[in-house]
């Protein structure tokens, strides 16, 4: 029977320590590994979850303003009068005034930005006065009929400050005399179409 002495189970004993370490470092290693990752993991969720929640709000931000031009051209009559739009825009004789925000109608069905309670969905609706009334292509100049061009300015507003302004121009077709006599004040200026607005350009400001 070969028994160890005690002097010989030194040596073994102290060779199986630095083994023992080695794996402890290892494994202190790989959780302060595991840990970072799940840091990392959990941070870029919530970037991800803020991003869409931007986009959904910009969503509903440009829906919003083109709910408004929809309402605008429901409109079943329309101001020639160039000076309807005094009160709603910051300087009227421009080529492109400006609508001053709070002075528009409503949009039916938008929420606004919580966050922002004095800030509202709303459209313009103005006589475009670049453009004026004019004989657009086929239309008979012996008919006494024009066209008469509007614009509608829409902004849309959503949660986490989003907001989207859509600027729709259209004309509508009208007497010849309409506007001449609006001017002159020999007549009303209100333009009541038979037939629905004929969109012509859109764009959203501020965007490329």
């Amino acid at each position: 029977m070969n028994a160890l002495t005690p002097a010989a189970a030194r040596p073994a004993q102290l060779a199986a320590r630095p083994q023992s370490g080695a794996a402890l470092l290892i494994g202190l290693a790989l959780l302060g590994l595991l840990t970072v990752l799940g840091i990392a993991g959990m941070q870029a969720a919530a970037v991800e979850l803020l991003m869409a929640g931007n986009e959904q709000a910009r969503q509903r931000a440009f829906e919003a303003a083109e709910a408004g031009i929809e309402q605008a051209l429901a409109a079943t009559a329309f101001d020639v009068d160039p000076d309807a739009a005094a009160t709603a825009y910051d300087d009227p004789a421009a080529i492109e005034p400006m609508p001053l925000p709070g002075h528009g109608t409503p949009i039916e069905g938008c929420d606004g930005d919580p966050g922002q309670p004095q800030v509202h969905c709303e459209y313009f609706v103005r006589f475009d006065q670049a453009a004026g009334a004019v004989l657009m292509p086929g239309m008979d100049p012996a008919a006494g009929l024009r066209a008469y061009h509007f614009v509608v300015d829409s902004a849309g507003v959503a949660a986490r400050g989003a907001r989207s302004e859509h600027v729709q121009s259209f004309h509508v077709v009208g007497p010849a005399g309409l506007l001449q006599d609006c001017i002159a004040g020999l007549g009303p200026c209100i333009l009541a179409p038979a037939t629905p607005p004929v969109r012509t350009t859109w764009r959203q400001r501020g965007a490329d």
